[in-house]
């Protein structure tokens, strides 16, 4: 009864966030109504993200449960299924930390928008910085390790997912050391950063959304298609939200005069 009831504040919590993300999106920036949205979905965002990860820290202590192995080890196909179920919680762990880091500073980057930059480098910047860092590496660490012990090719993904935010960290390290380029730098760094959790609220929404669909109406996409639901988001939400912050340099005069052409056709 005690996990049904967390599965549901979980799944519910995502609904209201979901919903919190779009009012944000439609409200005028900086308005009212924009502010107590994005303040719903930032909370929402808190207890998702929690909740995964005590979901996940419970599950990878027994991971035969989630497996739905009774003795795990008894046979090489339980084993497999114990290791995808390792896994796909380590990886789900991943995301949900890398959600929490994206969150925090797209918050804090607003708190600290009036103040000099030197008021957004303490300690908790740096904590969130290197805590991705560190988790990259160890998820690298681990699929590798799985890799060489004969684990199957899934192992891949925890080897080659981590190559993103490491390629992010010494953007997100300039962002935090160097003086700001322009007054509004706060206003894209905001955007970027809860644009990048709608996407990934809109990814497990369409992962597990489509996983009911597969338990309750048999309803399965074909070889590779089920791959979608993990990148459709990312592929639509990335180049929308690339488009969308290159609009508002232009809007407040930080786009170089050679790019504010290219603007006009991207919209167009």
């Amino acid at each position: 009864m005690l996990w049904l009831f967390f599965r549901r504040f979980h799944i519910g919590l995502g609904f209201v966030g979901l919903v919190a993300f779009w009012l944000a999106i439609v409200a005028r920036k900086g308005g009212r109504f924009h502010i107590v949205a994005g303040r719903v979905f930032e909370w929402s965002g808190y207890a998702v993200a929690g909740s995964a990860l005590f979901t996940c820290a419970r599950y990878l202590l027994t991971p035969h449960h989630f497996a739905f192995v009774s003795r795990p080890g008894e046979s090489a196909e339980e084993l497999a299924r114990i290791q995808f179920a390792q896994f796909f919680l380590t990886m789900l762990a991943f995301l949900a930390w890398l959600f929490l880091v994206q969150l925090r500073n797209g918050v804090r980057v607003v708190q600290t928008r009036q103040q000099p930059a030197e008021v957004y480098r303490n300690w908790e910047a740096r904590f969130w910085l290197y805590s991705q860092l560190a988790g990259s590496v160890v998820l690298m660490g681990y699929g590798a390790y799985r890799l060489a012990t004969g684990g199957s090719s899934v192992h891949w993904l925890s080897v080659l997912v981590p190559l993103i935010p490491l390629a992010e960290f010494r953007k997100e390290r300039l962002f935090l050391l160097q003086p700001r380029e322009t007054k509004m730098s706060w206003w894209y760094k905001h955007m970027e950063c809860m644009l990048g959790c709608g996407i990934a609220f809109h990814t497990a929404g369409l992962v597990f959304t489509t996983r009911w669909l597969q338990t309750n109406w048999q309803l399965q996409l074909p070889g590779m298609w089920q791959l979608l639901p993990w990148i459709l988001p990312t592929a639509v939400g990335v180049p929308l939200t690339h488009i969308w912050i290159r609009w508002y340099r232009k809007k407040f005069g930080d786009l170089p005069r050679e790019e504010v052409g290219v603007v006009k056709q991207e919209l167009v």
